[in-house]
Protein backbone atom coordinates (compact mmCIF):
# COMPACT_ATOMS: atom_id res chain seq x y z
CA UNK A 1 0.00 0.00 0.00
CA UNK A 2 2.96 2.41 1.12
CA UNK A 3 4.29 1.82 -2.60
CA UNK A 4 1.20 2.04 -3.99
CA UNK A 5 1.17 5.69 -2.51
CA UNK A 6 4.77 6.95 -3.08
CA UNK A 7 3.43 6.56 -7.03
CA UNK A 8 0.54 9.10 -6.15
CA UNK A 9 -2.40 6.29 -6.53
CA UNK A 10 -5.79 6.79 -4.33
CA UNK A 11 -6.83 3.54 -3.24
CA UNK A 12 -11.00 4.09 -4.59
CA UNK A 13 -11.97 0.81 -3.06
CA UNK A 14 -10.64 -2.52 -1.34
CA UNK A 15 -12.04 -5.97 -1.73
CA UNK A 16 -9.49 -7.91 1.13
CA UNK A 17 -11.47 -10.85 0.60
CA UNK A 18 -10.97 -10.85 -3.12
CA UNK A 19 -7.13 -9.57 -3.11
CA UNK A 20 -8.59 -6.72 -5.13
CA UNK A 21 -8.33 -2.93 -4.90
CA UNK A 22 -9.89 -0.21 -7.37
CA UNK A 23 -7.37 2.46 -8.22
CA UNK A 24 -7.38 5.83 -8.94
CA UNK A 25 -4.97 6.81 -12.19
CA UNK A 26 -6.13 9.80 -13.53
CA UNK A 27 -8.97 11.92 -13.47
CA UNK A 28 -11.96 11.93 -15.85
CA UNK A 29 -11.16 14.84 -18.90
CA UNK A 30 -7.65 14.24 -18.35
CA UNK A 31 -5.87 14.49 -21.78
CA UNK A 32 -3.15 12.77 -20.95
CA UNK A 33 -5.32 10.06 -19.64
CA UNK A 34 -4.69 7.32 -21.78
CA UNK A 35 -0.72 7.70 -21.27
CA UNK A 36 -1.18 8.09 -17.64
CA UNK A 37 -3.26 4.75 -17.26
CA UNK A 38 -0.69 2.79 -20.04
CA UNK A 39 2.31 4.53 -17.45
CA UNK A 40 0.45 2.95 -14.05
CA UNK A 41 -0.15 -0.36 -15.65
CA UNK A 42 3.73 -0.66 -16.34
CA UNK A 43 4.29 0.36 -12.78
CA UNK A 44 2.13 -1.88 -10.90
CA UNK A 45 2.91 -4.96 -13.00
CA UNK A 46 6.65 -4.15 -11.51
CA UNK A 47 5.00 -4.39 -8.16
CA UNK A 48 5.46 -8.25 -6.56
CA UNK A 49 2.95 -8.26 -4.87
CA UNK A 50 0.89 -7.13 -7.47
CA UNK A 51 -0.37 -10.02 -9.88
CA UNK A 52 -3.12 -8.76 -12.26
CA UNK A 53 -3.52 -5.31 -13.50
CA UNK A 54 -6.77 -4.41 -15.47
CA UNK A 55 -8.74 -0.95 -16.41
CA UNK A 56 -12.16 -0.40 -15.20
CA UNK A 57 -13.87 -2.53 -17.88
CA UNK A 58 -17.65 -2.11 -19.00
CA UNK A 59 -19.73 -4.86 -18.63
CA UNK A 60 -23.21 -5.42 -20.31
CA UNK A 61 -26.60 -7.63 -19.95
CA UNK A 62 -25.98 -11.12 -21.54
CA UNK A 63 -28.91 -11.23 -24.57
CA UNK A 64 -32.05 -13.10 -23.20
CA UNK A 65 -31.62 -15.97 -25.86
CA UNK A 66 -33.94 -17.03 -28.82
CA UNK A 67 -38.18 -17.47 -28.62
CA UNK A 68 -39.11 -20.68 -27.27
CA UNK A 69 -40.35 -23.15 -28.98
CA UNK A 70 -43.89 -23.84 -27.37
CA UNK A 71 -44.63 -27.28 -28.91
CA UNK A 72 -41.36 -28.49 -27.97
CA UNK A 73 -41.76 -27.56 -24.14
CA UNK A 74 -45.33 -28.98 -24.15
CA UNK A 75 -44.51 -32.61 -26.17
CA UNK A 76 -41.30 -32.75 -23.73
CA UNK A 77 -43.46 -32.09 -20.22
CA UNK A 78 -46.61 -32.65 -20.10
CA UNK A 79 -48.65 -31.14 -17.77
CA UNK A 80 -48.92 -33.05 -14.84
CA UNK A 81 -49.34 -32.12 -10.63
CA UNK A 82 -45.53 -30.76 -10.55
CA UNK A 83 -46.41 -28.22 -13.93
CA UNK A 84 -47.89 -24.79 -12.70
CA UNK A 85 -50.62 -23.47 -13.96
CA UNK A 86 -48.96 -20.11 -14.88
CA UNK A 87 -50.26 -19.06 -18.30
CA UNK A 88 -46.74 -18.30 -19.61
CA UNK A 89 -45.43 -21.80 -18.56
CA UNK A 90 -45.17 -23.04 -21.93
CA UNK A 91 -43.04 -20.45 -23.07
CA UNK A 92 -40.48 -20.90 -20.78
CA UNK A 93 -37.38 -21.98 -22.74
CA UNK A 94 -35.18 -23.02 -19.91
CA UNK A 95 -38.18 -25.58 -18.27
CA UNK A 96 -36.98 -27.76 -21.24
CA UNK A 97 -32.73 -26.91 -20.79
CA UNK A 98 -32.58 -27.54 -17.36
CA UNK A 99 -34.61 -30.52 -16.17
CA UNK A 100 -36.97 -28.48 -13.83
CA UNK A 101 -39.18 -30.56 -13.76
CA UNK A 102 -36.98 -33.81 -12.55
CA UNK A 103 -35.77 -31.60 -9.85
CA UNK A 104 -38.95 -30.48 -8.32
CA UNK A 105 -39.41 -33.94 -7.27
CA UNK A 106 -36.71 -33.60 -5.22
CA UNK A 107 -37.60 -30.11 -3.57
CA UNK A 108 -39.50 -26.62 -4.58
CA UNK A 109 -36.43 -24.29 -2.76
CA UNK A 110 -36.79 -23.16 0.68
CA UNK A 111 -36.71 -19.79 1.88
CA UNK A 112 -33.06 -20.70 3.58
CA UNK A 113 -31.64 -20.64 0.12
CA UNK A 114 -30.53 -17.26 -0.57
CA UNK A 115 -29.60 -16.66 -4.10
CA UNK A 116 -27.04 -13.01 -5.23
CA UNK A 117 -28.65 -11.87 -8.64
CA UNK A 118 -25.79 -9.37 -9.78
CA UNK A 119 -27.82 -7.59 -12.64
CA UNK A 120 -30.25 -4.68 -13.26
CA UNK A 121 -31.96 -4.84 -10.58
CA UNK A 122 -35.11 -6.98 -8.78
CA UNK A 123 -38.75 -4.78 -8.97
CA UNK A 124 -40.89 -6.60 -6.86
CA UNK A 125 -44.07 -3.81 -7.85
CA UNK A 126 -43.74 -6.31 -11.05
CA UNK A 127 -46.80 -8.43 -10.67
CA UNK A 128 -45.07 -11.73 -11.12
CA UNK A 129 -42.47 -11.15 -8.58
CA UNK A 130 -43.42 -10.92 -4.56
CA UNK A 131 -42.53 -8.87 -1.77
CA UNK A 132 -41.83 -12.17 -0.36
CA UNK A 133 -39.25 -13.26 -2.87
CA UNK A 134 -36.82 -10.54 -1.39
CA UNK A 135 -33.82 -11.26 0.82
CA UNK A 136 -34.03 -9.19 3.90
CA UNK A 137 -31.18 -7.38 6.26
CA UNK A 138 -32.78 -8.14 9.50
CA UNK A 139 -30.27 -5.61 11.00
CA UNK A 140 -31.15 -2.52 8.81
CA UNK A 141 -34.69 -3.84 8.75
CA UNK A 142 -35.07 -3.30 12.33
CA UNK A 143 -32.69 -0.04 12.21
CA UNK A 144 -33.08 3.03 11.89
CA UNK A 145 -33.66 5.39 8.32
CA UNK A 146 -30.46 7.07 7.28
CA UNK A 147 -28.71 5.14 9.42
CA UNK A 148 -25.71 2.27 8.71
CA UNK A 149 -27.38 0.54 11.48
CA UNK A 150 -24.56 -2.78 10.42
CA UNK A 151 -21.95 -1.26 9.68
CA UNK A 152 -21.49 -2.77 6.38
CA UNK A 153 -20.75 0.92 4.63
CA UNK A 154 -23.72 0.84 3.33
CA UNK A 155 -26.73 2.95 4.50
CA UNK A 156 -30.13 1.15 4.13
CA UNK A 157 -29.02 -1.65 2.38
CA UNK A 158 -32.69 -3.80 3.85
CA UNK A 159 -32.55 -5.87 0.62
CA UNK A 160 -29.59 -5.66 -1.27
CA UNK A 161 -27.89 -2.67 -2.86
CA UNK A 162 -28.30 -0.49 -5.89
CA UNK A 163 -24.79 0.75 -7.11
CA UNK A 164 -25.88 2.82 -10.54
CA UNK A 165 -27.71 5.28 -7.67
CA UNK A 166 -26.44 4.35 -4.61
CA UNK A 167 -28.87 3.10 -2.66
CA UNK A 168 -31.21 0.13 -1.19
CA UNK A 169 -34.00 0.74 -3.69
CA UNK A 170 -33.11 -1.74 -6.47
CA UNK A 171 -35.68 -0.40 -9.10
CA UNK A 172 -35.04 -2.17 -12.63
CA UNK A 173 -35.40 0.49 -15.38
CA UNK A 174 -33.90 -1.89 -17.97
CA UNK A 175 -35.64 -4.95 -17.12
CA UNK A 176 -32.69 -7.60 -17.55
CA UNK A 177 -32.92 -8.33 -13.56
CA UNK A 178 -36.78 -8.78 -13.57
CA UNK A 179 -36.42 -11.35 -16.24
CA UNK A 180 -33.38 -13.37 -14.81
CA UNK A 181 -34.94 -12.87 -11.26
CA UNK A 182 -38.32 -14.43 -12.59
CA UNK A 183 -36.76 -17.33 -13.91
CA UNK A 184 -35.55 -17.86 -10.68
CA UNK A 185 -38.16 -16.72 -8.52
CA UNK A 186 -41.47 -15.68 -10.39
CA UNK A 187 -44.23 -16.77 -8.02
CA UNK A 188 -46.05 -20.11 -9.14
CA UNK A 189 -49.78 -21.06 -9.50
CA UNK A 190 -51.14 -17.31 -9.40
CA UNK A 191 -52.54 -17.58 -12.81
CA UNK A 192 -49.92 -14.56 -14.38
CA UNK A 193 -46.77 -15.11 -16.25
CA UNK A 194 -44.28 -17.25 -15.90
CA UNK A 195 -43.26 -19.65 -12.88
CA UNK A 196 -39.89 -19.31 -11.02
CA UNK A 197 -37.69 -22.54 -11.44
CA UNK A 198 -36.44 -22.05 -7.75
CA UNK A 199 -39.49 -21.71 -5.56
CA UNK A 200 -39.44 -20.24 -2.04
CA UNK A 201 -35.89 -19.01 -2.47
CA UNK A 202 -35.08 -15.37 -1.70
CA UNK A 203 -33.38 -12.88 -4.13
CA UNK A 204 -30.66 -10.71 -2.94
CA UNK A 205 -30.83 -7.60 -5.58
CA UNK A 206 -27.58 -6.43 -6.53
CA UNK A 207 -28.19 -3.78 -9.24
CA UNK A 208 -24.56 -2.80 -11.02
CA UNK A 209 -26.45 -2.00 -14.38
CA UNK A 210 -27.76 0.92 -15.44
CA UNK A 211 -30.86 1.89 -17.40
CA UNK A 212 -29.27 0.57 -20.75
CA UNK A 213 -27.86 -2.57 -19.89
CA UNK A 214 -24.47 -1.01 -19.13
CA UNK A 215 -22.21 -0.98 -16.37
CA UNK A 216 -18.42 -0.99 -14.56
CA UNK A 217 -16.30 -3.95 -13.62
CA UNK A 218 -15.46 -2.46 -10.51
CA UNK A 219 -19.33 -2.99 -9.77
CA UNK A 220 -19.44 -5.78 -10.39
CA UNK A 221 -16.41 -6.79 -8.14
CA UNK A 222 -18.12 -4.90 -5.32
CA UNK A 223 -21.62 -6.69 -5.91
CA UNK A 224 -19.67 -10.26 -5.73
CA UNK A 225 -17.70 -9.17 -2.48
CA UNK A 226 -20.97 -7.54 -0.88
CA UNK A 227 -22.28 -10.84 -1.73
CA UNK A 228 -19.78 -13.18 -0.47
CA UNK A 229 -20.01 -10.54 3.46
Amino acid sequence: MDELAHHGYVIEQHWPRLRLAALRVAEAGDANQLARMAEAATQLRAVPAITHVSGDLLVSAAGVGKRPIQQEIASAFPRDELMPGDPMIDQQWAITRTSVISGWQIGRGAPSVTIALVDSGYDVIHEDLAPESLWQNPVEAAGEPGVDDDGNGFIDDRSGWDWIEQDGITNDPFGHGNHTGGIIAATADNDIGVAGVGGAVRILPLRILDAYGGGQMSDLIAALAYALE
